[in-house]
Formats: structure tokens, C-alpha cells, sequence
């Protein structure tokens, strides 16, 4: 049986007030993290 790896992500208005922001700054955080990757809704 293959076991499969999820990836573990966070969705990048965690740590925003508005919704109007450039998401690529938060790119090298969520790698510091940990996280395998970043949600985001464009």
C-alpha cells in the first residue's frame, strides 16, 4: 500500500486585516514556518 504525504497549508489572511494585500511577502514566512505551502485566494 502506497502511503500518500498531505501537505499542510495556511491560508494567508491569518495574519492580515484587509483583503487587499500582496501575498508574495508572506511566501518566505510560511517556509520558515514550516508549512508546506500558501492558500491563497486571488
Amino acid at each position: 500500500m502506497k502511503k500518500t504525504i498531505r501537505n499542510v497549508g495556511i491560508y494567508y489572511p491569518f495574519w492580515i486585516k484587509e483583503w487587499d494585500v500582496d501575498f508574495l511577502p508572506f511566501v518566505n514566512k510560511v517556509n520558515i514556518l514550516g508549512f508546506d505551502q500558501l492558500e491563497v485566494n486571488r
